[in-house]
């Protein structure tokens, strides 16, 4: 677990001081450098491990543990209670170790497995299989799925002993009715059935479309929800961008499938926000944080009794468990949604369900803005710098009078000169840091609205970036930015190319399409020049992404009209009567043909054309 992540968990909770009896212990080096520590058993084996930075892993025991550590003060001896979480940390210039209190009541003293029966390995065998949308043939997919597999498997194996092996490969007929993925997993969990004693793994390529009445922000996920135990999982294929995060999704369903949940932590499989570039780099471990490798070895340790085919089967002592867990981790994030089952978990710990949360599908009721907790990342400070730029351009600008010589600029005059200075400042910051800090920074920084900001998704990294007091000061001072001179065009431009970046192309396109259908059912109507914009802005994330140079050139160039088609001729405030008649739905022919021209008006400007080194 990454060393921020974990601090953040450890303000919010106060240090280990009751006793579990139970198999397994989860340790966590938050610290900067490696440590060497000697783990003890009660059963009488011992063994030395090097934690790297940020590693968290899990230990096998019977009911209780010591663990051996070199500080300033020489050997250090803890003992350790099991079914717990530790981190190792420098405490007052000493490195230290410090327990994390889980919520709730401890279940009482029963017959808990040997630290040897923890240890034996866990088999799951696996379908996988592809739908009738994938177009590369069987020879060129399978070796790619089953690569990825195996790597996120080894991830899980790792941590929680469980092996999951592919038995069998296929295809399977997808629903061509369904309109979105929640549709089309329940199909493949009607047709499919899942490997004896196992589960189904199911890959989609089709491109889903939102329909009328959807949420904005549900349908773009990169995998269908699943639970612990569920038999089937279905995830998207061809998002997100690379490989490695392809893996890292996986993991997060795998992970899933043993019990784990969302995490506060950035760093973990767990986060809400995959896809977010991290895995890409050769210095990210994906992994678990540390209160879900402890959930995921309480489930894997039921699985070993070889009579836990669903999650109603654990045995009550785990689920009490479990509840403890998941109260803890809903303590740091209180609008996490979770099945009806989690939450009677929660009542099996003792622990009243923290306002706001529901179970999945409920509706979350409006809170006040939580405090930032902890110390942003680094990745959060440059996104920070760059909005910081821009509220201090638009100060010095709303300085100027109106006219004359400076005078005060305006519209697409006043959107260019916020974006090369984003542009500017994000080019200074480190450089696997300089895309993320430039797109996500101009979507916050050039928007007066609130649509990422309350985004269940989105508004966490939001408000870590910018207070409530901070926003206010900006939008007094922001001006009238425009794109092709119209202010909405500015926020929909700029709000897709954040979400490009947050949530990829697919998710951003889907996201400003479903508004459009919200608004020609509110007053404003459907909008083919707001898609324009839409599309414009993943476009320009996607070229921003592609291009190390691009930031330079937007730097030294950027001009709206080089980014942005003309929208001359685009049809706009379409109530849905209107809609209806003239382009019947949007699956109809005559709306998927207006919306390909559309991206064709884009992708034929010059500066969306491929870099000459593709």
């Amino acid at each position: 677990m990454h060393r921020t992540g974990l601090l953040t968990l450890l303000c919010l909770l106060t240090l280990l001081t009751g006793s579990l009896d139970a198999a397994v212990v989860v340790i966590s080096n938050v610290t900067n450098e490696s440590q060497r520590i000697d783990f003890k058993s009660d059963d009488g084996s011992s063994k030395s491990v090097q934690l790297n930075v940020a590693e968290t892993r899990s230990f096998h025991c019977d009911k209780t543990a010591t663990v051996t550590f070199r500080s300033k003060q020489g050997d250090q001896s803890v003992k350790l209670d099991a079914y717990s979480v530790y981190a190792l940390s420098n405490r007052n210039g000493s490195l230290d170790l410090q327990g994390v209190k889980l919520e709730g009541n401890a279940p009482p003293a029963d017959s808990l497995p040997t630290a040897a029966f923890s240890a034996k390995p866990v088999r799951v065998p696996v379908k996988l299989l592809v739908d009738n949308s994938e177009r590369r043939v069987q020879k060129l997919w399978e070796p790619i799925l089953t690569k990825r597999f195996n790597e996120a498997a080894t991830v899980l194996r790792e941590t929680t002993g469980v092996n999951f092996e592919i038995v069998n490969v296929s295809t399977w007929e997808g629903d061509p009715n369904a309109v979105d993925l929640k549709s089309q997993y329940a199909d493949f969990e009607r047709v499919v059935k899942p490997a004896a004693g196992g589960i189904a793994l199911g890959y989609t390529s089709r491109k889903f479309v939102p329909v009328p009445g959807e949420v904005q922000m549900k349908l773009v996920g990169f995998a269908a929800p699943t639970q612990s135990l569920q038999s089937h999982i279905l995830i998207r294929e061809g998002e997100p961008r690379t490989e490695p995060e392809r893996v890292e999704v996986l993991v997060q369903q795998l992970g899933r499938y043993l019990g784990a949940i969302s995490s506060p932590d950035n760093k973990s499989a767990m986060r809400y926000r995959l896809g977010d570039g991290q895995a890409n780099s050769t210095r990210f471990r994906i992994g678990f944080d540390p209160l879900n490798t402890l959930a995921m070895n309480l489930t894997a340790d039921d699985l070993r009794t070889g009579k836990v085919k669903k999650m109603n089967d654990l045995s009550s002592a785990t689920q009490a468990r479990l509840g403890r867990i998941y109260g803890t981790i809903l303590t740091a994030m209180p609008d996490e949604q979770l099945p009806e089952l989690y939450m009677a978990m929660l009542d099996r710990a003792g622990i009243q369900t923290p306002e706001g949360v529901v179970p999945s599908g409920g509706i979350v009721k409006p809170r006040s803005t939580p405090k930032l907790v902890g110390t942003r990342n680094a990745k959060e400070e440059a996104i920070r710098a760059v909005v910081k730029a821009i509220s201090l351009r638009a100060e010095a600008n709303a300085k100027l009078p109106s006219s004359g010589q400076p005078s005060r600029l305006k519209g697409d005059a006043l959107t260019t000169e916020y974006i090369r200075e984003a542009a500017k400042v994000a080019l200074a910051s480190e450089k696997e840091y300089r895309e993320t800090a430039f797109l996500i920074g101009i979507g916050l920084a050039l928007d007066d609205s609130t649509i990422l900001r309350d985004n269940p998704l989105t508004s966490s990294v939001c408000k870590s970036i910018e207070t409530d007091e901070e926003r206010r000061q900006r939008i007094a001072v922001l001006g009238n930015p425009t794109v092709r001179h119209r202010r909405d065009l500015c926020q929909h431009f700029v709000v897709s190319a954040a979400l490009t970046e947050l949530i990829g192309g697919v998710g951003a396109e889907g996201a400003g399409l479903a508004k459009e259908q919200m608004d020609m059912n509110g007053s404003s109507g459907f909008s083919f020049s707001d898609l324009c914009a839409d599309i414009s802005g993943v476009e320009f994330a996607k070229r921003i992404k592609s291009d190390a140079k691009e930031l330079d050139t937007v730097h030294a160039k950027f001009a709206v009209e080089l980014y942005v088609p003309s929208i001359e001729g685009l049809r706009d405030g379409l109530p849905a009567s209107k809609f209806k008649s003239e382009f019947g739905s949007i699956l109809d022919t005559k709306f998927l043909n207006a919306y390909a021209d559309i991206r064709k008006r884009v992708q034929d400007l010059p500066a969306y054309a491929k870099p000459k080194s593709e």
